[in-house]
């Protein structure tokens, strides 16, 4: 049996609710799931970031190296006053 050419309809077949036309659209709720999935992934890794600095300024004392492995890798608290890696750090204004 031959299928409808369904590229001619219009209007009134797309909002009587032709699933075959809306086929492959994303609906409201699969935009409003993703939302709320980067809205979650977002608040975890801010969540994340505010408990390692509340760690490190709780476990590392100012000005000590801690030998994370020994003779490779330590661990010292520093501060970052610049606008991004330190950049700007002695300019004045929004920074």
């Amino acid at each position: 049996m031959r299928q409808p050419d369904r590229s001619k309809r219009t209007g009134d077949a797309l909002r009587a609710g032709d699933v075959h036309a809306r086929q492959g659209a994303p609906g409201v709720e699969g935009i409003r799931t993703s939302a709320i999935a980067w809205l979650l992934l977002s608040l975890a890794v801010l969540l994340l970031d505010q408990v390692t600095k509340w760690w490190a300024m709780t476990a590392i004392p100012d000005d000590v190296a801690i030998a994370v492995v020994e003779g490779w890798w330590n661990w010292r608290r520093s501060y970052n006053p610049g606008a991004a890696f330190g950049l700007l750090g002695g300019a004045g204004g929004w920074q």
